[in-house]
């Protein structure tokens, strides 16, 4: 996957800076470290370790972008192109990422709690150790995604498409035997 910088000036008051981000994503420590070590985020950047809290990012081409560790709590995402996108870490908790394309995206331990991911298309995502508690992914489809110990508790799942997605060790919603679901191969 090739790395792309993107910085995008917002209309939601954020304001897009050239300068080179203090903090970057450490795959060892799964956190956004400053050169002195610290955790933290890029406030106002969009691109790894970013902070874009209810950012307006509806149909944004963001395929292959590098996300990892970025704060996107309660963006709108609704008919984005994030495929093969790395979210890894990424904080997307009440996003809406309504029929967006993740297609073989990266979201390994992101959190997307109660995020709305009606008709998005997950197919063969990885979602290993997702927090993706109340989420609704209804319609969406997540053919062959990796969700090995996803935590899906309290998720509402009718007519999502699982059919041969990797469910090893995850948590699943309750309901999910009672809705016409497709979750095994």
């Amino acid at each position: 996957m090739s790395t792309m910088l993107l910085v995008v000036a917002l209309s939601t008051g954020f304001s897009a800076q050239a300068d080179t981000p203090s903090f970057h994503y450490d795959a060892r420590a799964s956190a956004c470290v400053n050169p002195a070590g610290e955790v933290g985020n890029n406030r106002g950047l969009l691109r790894e370790c970013g902070s874009l809290p209810g950012a307006q990012l509806q149909g944004k081409y963001l395929e292959e972008a590098t996300l990892n560790g970025m704060v996107l709590r309660a963006a709108r995402l609704d008919d984005a192109t994030l495929v093969a996108a790395e979210l890894d870490d990424a904080d997307l908790d009440r996003a809406r990422l309504r029929r967006a394309d993740l297609r073989y995206a990266a979201l390994d331990h992101a959190s997307l709690q109660g995020a709305d991911l009606r008709g998005a298309d997950l197919s063969y995502a990885d979602l290993s150790s997702a927090d993706l508690r109340g989420a609704d992914l209804r319609g969406a489809y997540l053919v062959g995604a990796r969700l090995v110990a996803a935590d899906l508790t309290g998720a509402r799942t009718g007519m999502t498409n699982m059919l041969g997605a990797n469910l090893s060790g995850a948590k699943l919603p309750s309901q999910i035997k009672k809705e016409r679901v497709n979750h095994w191969p």
